[in-house]
C-alpha cells in the first residue's frame, strides 16, 4: 500500500492566536473598554503627539504595550549583546543567530530596531549619508542614536566625516523637548504601520564625537 493511501491526518494550521481567531477580537472588543483593549493589542500603529495641552512641542511617541514588553524581553535576554560577550568563543554570532530566529515569528518585527544596535558594534555596510535638515529614524522610540556628520570643509569628501554619539533625550523623561530632536510626522506606507518611522529634523542637537 502507498503511504498517501493510508491515514492522511489533516496538517495542524500554524495561526496567530488573536489576529485569526474568529470570535476572540470581537469578544474582547465588545467586554473590555475601549483604552484597555487598545493598549493590549500587539499590532496597534504608533501615534505621534506632538504638543501637550499648554501649546508646548513635547513630541511624545505612543506605541503599544505589547510592542514595549517585546522590546523590554529581547533586551533583558540579551539577543544583542550576546554576541559580543564572547561566551561561546567561535560560535558567539551563531548562538544569537538561532536564538533570533526562534522569535522572529511572534517578535512583531522588534528586531528591526535590535538590527542596528549590533551594526554600531561593528559596522557591516558603508553607513548613509544625509546632508538634507531632515532625517528619517526606523527606531524613532530609541534613547540613542550614531549620526555622521562633517567636521572639516567639504574640499576633503568623505575625511571630513565623524562619527557622533546622539542622545535623544536629555535629563529625565519626559523633558519639554528632546535634545534638540523634533519628530515631524510619522511614516505612513504599508511595511512602516508596526514600525514606528519617523522624519525627524535635528535642530541644535548636541552629541559627542566618537571617531575622528
Amino acid at each position: 500500500m502507498r503511504i498517501e493511501a493510508g491515514f492522511q491526518p489533516k496538517p495542524f494550521l500554524d495561526q496567530h492566536p488573536y489576529r485569526d481567531d474568529l470570535v476572540l477580537p470581537s469578544l474582547l472588543g465588545r467586554i473590555l473598554p475601549a483604552t484597555p483593549a487598545s493598549g493590549m493589542s500587539l499590532s496597534r500603529p504608533a501615534t505621534l503627539t506632538q504638543y501637550n495641552v499648554f501649546g508646548q512641542r513635547v513630541d511624545r511617541l505612543h506605541t503599544s504595550e505589547g510592542w514595549r514588553e517585546l522590546k523590554d524581553f529581547a533586551v533583558r535576554e540579551g539577543y544583542t549583546a550576546i554576541a559580543y560577550e564572547r561566551k561561546c568563543e567561535e560560535h558567539s554570532r551563531t548562538s544569537p543567530l538561532a536564538r533570533t530566529m526562534v522569535m522572529t515569528g511572534d517578535c512583531h518585527v522588534i528586531m528591526y530596531a535590535m538590527g542596528p544596535t549590533a551594526r554600531v558594534a561593528r559596522p557591516t555596510s558603508r553607513p548613509p549619508i544625509s546632508s538634507a535638515g531632515t532625517w528619517f529614524s526606523g527606531a524613532a522610540e530609541g534613547n540613542v542614536a550614531v549620526a555622521v556628520a562633517r567636521t572639516g570643509g567639504i574640499s576633503q569628501s568623505t575625511r571630513s566625516l565623524s562619527l557622533f554619539l546622539v542622545p535623544l533625550r536629555m535629563g529625565p523623561y519626559p523633558t519639554p523637548l528632546w535634545d534638540g530632536v523634533f519628530l515631524h510626522r510619522l511614516k505612513n506606507k504599508i511595511g512602516t504601520h508596526v514600525v514606528p518611522i519617523a522624519e525627524l529634523e535635528l535642530r541644535g542637537t548636541r552629541a559627542w564625537l566618537l571617531g575622528p
